[in-house]
């Protein structure tokens, strides 16, 4: 892998994860398995599904975005690969899809993705970065559960914290920018009901999702190259001063 990837390269990372599955295997176990969720929990194959178009027309915006490019030359491979997602079903063989990913396609994908990495990649985040901060939310979860505060504050703490866990598990689908909508989520929750936290932000589940943000953040500004923000959420939250007046 390259110190940079691009969409493209982390749809060839996955397409080369699974390209040679069994060819009976129904696509959703296909996906199931590379992403970790239940074959058999249909709002997870639905989200993976959506996903991995999605992720394909990050690949094909991109490619615009370079105007010096031969647009139809990159694009043909791309095209090829949507193509084969808009006419199979997630209940279907592998084997309806592997048409579609055939060697030259995945030739000219590798080529689109050095291409791309090069030019307009982010950063990798480590992942033992993105393990070790993927155990911190867990622990959170469990803890802040029984923790001693209003329903309401609960349930934007663990929002935030499930959307922070789904964005590093799709890390290899969304990249960083997945990070990054989940932490201008929480962030925006956060600063909305502002009376709320306020109240509450010096006990420990409090402070410690406000830290979990800081790093999430941290690995935002190292592979995107983001603009840092002024000063740790809770002294945003706080004013800078560390206190709830």
């Amino acid at each position: 892998m390259s110190e940079k990837i691009s969409s493209a390269e982390r749809l060839l990372n996955i397409i080369k994860s699974v390209e040679r599955r069994d060819a009976k295997l129904a696509i959703k176990d296909i996906w199931a398995k590379e992403f970790g969720f239940d074959p058999n929990d249909l709002e997870s194959i639905l989200n993976a599904n959506a996903d991995i178009i999605h992720l394909v027309k990050e690949v094909k915006e991109d490619i615009r975005s370079l105007e010096d490019l031969n647009q139809d030359l990159y694009l043909a491979h791309i095209n090829k690969i949507e193509e084969g997602l808009s006419k199979t079903h997630y209940f279907g063989q592998w084997s309806t899809f592997k048409q579609y990913i055939d060697e030259p396609t995945m030739i000219g994908l590798a080529f689109v993705a050095d291409t791309l990495s090069n030019r307009i990649g982010e950063k990798v985040i480590p992942h033992e970065d993105l393990d070790e901060l993927l155990k911190e939310v867990n622990t959170l979860l469990e803890s802040v559960i029984n923790a001693d505060l209003p329903d309401s504050l609960r349930d934007l703490i663990v929002t935030g914290l499930e959307d922070i866990r789904r964005a590093i598990l799709t890390y290899k689908l969304k990249g960083a920018k997945g990070l990054n909508e989940a932490l201008e989520k929480s962030l925006g929750s956060l600063f909305a009901n502002f009376s709320l936290v306020k109240d509450h932000i010096k006990k420990k589940p409090t402070k410690d999702f406000m830290g979990v943000l800081d790093k999430a953040h941290k690995m935002i500004v190292f592979a995107l190259k983001a603009k840092e923000l002024a000063a740790p959420i809770y002294d945003l939250i706080t004013g800078g001063t560390g206190t709830t007046s």
